[in-house]
């Protein structure tokens, strides 16, 4: 599937001096672009994402500047997918965008495929015939999607994403007035975190020295986080660095690496919903049922989620 699904179009837009592109992506038929807009809206960072009923923008750092994005679903079940509003400072980095908002909305993954599979489970088959074509959110920066992902753990969504935004405002870098509106910074650098983090994190110390210990990690090199890496090397990596447990290391495969293979056995609304659904809840029990699911173990976690935040009826 081309990343250009659709005809793009991109123009400079000279009062303001940036690139200004609109266009389509398109995403494999079923698409449970509700789910997908519902995650951007309940995890939206203040001043690095927006939401709105059908409508999610965020800020992007790319390889030559900085962009926003504003994508809104496709409604059409023949053809579904997302339209892009796009403002770039580099209009050569509208490549690697398209890459990355594919990635994030999971438009590349076969539901045909992954639902046939995991409906032939008959625990799971009630779910996914009630929710065909869920998506795994991605990824728009592993290192953003790492320090996110530590600074969650074990506060509530609505506390993270106060603490995030915190971060992002004080010692992230400001969107230049061509790109601004709805967003107004982006995410803060590794390097960045690791010079002035302490002076604007707050909460348990432990905490934030994982923080620390991870923004220095990666910023030296020690610490490599990109999708290209080996899921087994990563995780090796990110189980060495205090703070981060096989919960992140796993959450992180799955976002990052696009890993389709992961069931957070461990977490605690999984086991919830195995509760409810019959299935063990112990998770090595829990992980052995869910051989069954393998090669799609991930999207089985999403159906297992949405159990407890959106159920069945009963």
């Amino acid at each position: 599937m081309s990343s250009f699904a659709d005809p793009v179009a991109l123009e400079r837009d000279d009062e303001h001096g940036c690139a200004v592109a609109r266009f389509s992506l398109r995403a494999h038929p079923p698409f449970d672009a509700a789910g997908l807009f519902r995650y951007f809206d309940s995890h939206a960072v203040p001043g690095l994402e927006a939401a709105a009923p059908g409508r999610f923008t965020r800020a992007m750092r790319l390889p030559l500047g900085l962009a926003t994005v504003t994508l809104a679903p496709v409604d059409d079940p023949v053809r579904p997918g997302v339209t892009v509003h796009a403002r770039l400072t580099d209009a050569d980095d509208l490549g690697e965008l398209v890459r990355r908002v594919r990635r994030l909305c999971d438009l590349d993954a076969r539901p045909d495929v992954i639902d046939d599979a995991l409906a032939a489970d008959a625990v799971l088959a009630p779910a996914v015939r009630r929710t065909p074509g869920v998506r795994i959110p991605g990824s728009p920066d592993p290192h953003e999607t790492l320090f996110r992902t530590v600074l969650g753990q074990q506060i509530s969504i609505a506390a993270a994403r106060t603490v995030q935004g915190r971060l992002t405002v004080a010692i992230g870098d400001p969107l230049p007035p061509e790109l601004g509106g709805a967003v107004t910074h982006v995410f803060p650098t590794a390097e960045r975190i690791a010079s002035r983090g302490r002076e604007v994190l707050r909460g348990p110390a432990r905490r934030i020295d994982s923080m620390m210990i991870v923004a220095e990690s990666l910023a030296a090199g020690r610490v490599r986080l990109d999708e290209a890496v080996d899921g087994a090397e990563l995780r090796r990596a990110l189980l060495a660095l205090p703070g981060v447990g096989p919960w992140t290391a796993d959450y992180l495969a799955m976002r990052v690496l696009r890993d389709t293979d992961v069931l957070l056995a461990t977490d605690l609304v999984v086991r919830q919903a195995a509760a409810r659904l019959g299935l063990p809840t112990a998770t090595a029990r829990l992980a052995q049922r869910g051989g069954a699911w393998s090669p799609w173990r991930s999207y089985a976690t999403l159906h297992l989620w949405r159990t407890i935040t959106d159920p069945l009826p009963s």
